[in-house]
């Protein structure tokens, strides 16, 4: 009875002593999740721990002033993405367990924040659809992506994708990539392309980005559940009433049959919400303008093109926020393959020095998108995407899109936005 008893009080002793382990670990981690929290305005993904560990030390002592508690931070890469792992450490004594030899216990936590959530920020804000593009002048120039003659795609925060699976098939075929910089200059988060990445051996290719992967899995289209139906009352498209130069046209949403052409120096303004495009082109040419008020879709239901040309512009286009259509500024049917003369699909064209901004989704669908000499796409501030079959890049043009926060379709596109907080 006398062994029994001792080994029964021993035993709850030891049980005491691990439930206070177990209070001190969940009170240790609770200081690591406090601790990477009050680091998040001083964290960069990308950057580092920099300065973060001297404001940690002295959290850790307001935190215990009898100095047993140490937190410290670094950098690490877990599930592809920078995530700040803070990393929480103490002593937690023994009591009765001593009765067995077990001494004090050295606990430790970790608390990691980084980008939570995968849309936003963390997808692919430009990405390129086919497998095998057809683009090119002749058929051993084959690209998913080509970024040459000085022209710039810079994208902050955000991913370039491209789905283009083929490599070079001879020593000649030096531009048969999934993407390609010939003295171009590419500024990413992330690069991934099914196939392979190549630049030319000649000067002025700058690449700065994350992380490159190639042979990567396609990724789908990301809208291709999006199934419009043209409503609203049928309007008279513009070129049907705008005669001569100099004239300013107002426009209301509905539906065109005849496309929207602002040319000729004639500018056109679009009225808030849905323009449906049944048959004609989409076009800004001559110097002209269409401007927009907030809050406006333009859905291509039929084969047409679209163009912005000739030092001509398109200014404050910014897609619904709610809606069928919240988040897509410009979508085009599949219906048509948008074949073109030489085997391109060259239908969606920015080029002559056009200017374009924009927030929202330009989805060109099976079409090849060319933006040339001089023409330049920027952004506001919410999420911004541009997906095709192709994208071309060239004398001097510029595709600067700088991804904030997520809004309309594109917030589910890939997920949960993506903000700073705790992934670990």
């Amino acid at each position: 009875m006398t062994l029994m008893v001792s080994l029964l009080v021993g035993g709850a002793a030891f049980v005491f002593d691990l439930s206070l382990w177990r209070s001190d670990q969940a009170e240790l981690q609770q200081y690591a999740d406090l601790a990477a929290f009050a680091a998040v305005p001083d964290y960069t993904p990308g950057n580092g721990a920099g300065n973060i560990n001297a404001m940690l030390a002295e959290q850790a002592t307001l935190l215990d002033p009898s100095g047993a508690l140490s937190l410290w931070a670094s950098e690490e890469t877990v599930n592809g993405n920078s995530v700040l792992m803070v990393t929480a450490s103490r002593v937690s004594e023994s009591y009765f367990a001593r009765i067995f030899g077990a001494g004090a216990k050295a606990l430790t936590a970790r608390a990691g924040i980084g980008l939570s959530g995968s849309g936003g920020a963390s997808g692919a804000c430009v990405q390129t659809l086919a497998e095998t593009p057809n683009t090119g002048s002749w058929d051993g120039n084959r690209f998913g992506v080509k970024i040459h003659n000085n022209a710039t795609m810079n994208l902050t925060g955000c991913d370039l994708h491209s789905n283009a699976s083929y490599s070079p098939l001879e020593s000649w075929q030096t531009q048969r990539q999934s993407i390609y910089l010939d003295n171009g200059q590419l500024y990413a988060r992330n690069v991934s392309a099914v196939g392979t990445y190549d630049q030319s051996n000649g000067g002025g290719n700058v690449l700065q980005i994350d992380n490159l992967s190639e042979n990567a899995p396609a990724r789908s289209n990301p809208v291709l559940d999006f199934t419009p139906v043209a409503s609203g009352p049928n309007r008279v498209s513009p070129q049907n009433r705008v005669h001569g130069g100099g004239n300013h046209v107002e426009i209301e949403p509905g539906i065109y049959s005849n496309g929207i052409l602002a040319s000729n120096n004639n500018s056109v303004h679009m009225q808030a919400g849905v323009y449906y495009i049944t048959g004609g082109d989409f076009r800004s040419v001559n110097g002209t303008a269409i401007t927009m008020d907030p809050g406006v879709s333009v859905i291509m239901l039929s084969g047409g093109k679209f163009e912005v040309t000739d030092g001509s512009g398109v200014r404050n286009w910014i897609a619904p926020e709610s809606g069928e259509t919240a988040g897509i500024a410009f979508w085009r049917s599949d219906a048509d393959n948008c074949q073109e003369s030489w085997g391109a699909n060259k239908t969606a064209t920015f080029a002559g020095g056009a200017s374009f901004q924009f927030d929202g989704i330009l989805y060109f669908g099976d079409c090849d998108l060319v933006i040339s000499n001089n023409a330049q796409i920027t952004t506001y501030d919410k999420a911004t995407y541009v997906i095709a079959n192709s994208i071309e890049m060239t004398g001097n043009a510029g595709l600067y899109i700088d991804v904030n926060e997520p809004y309309g379709l594109a917030e589910t596109w890939g997920g949960a936005p993506s903000t700073l907080g705790l992934v670990y």
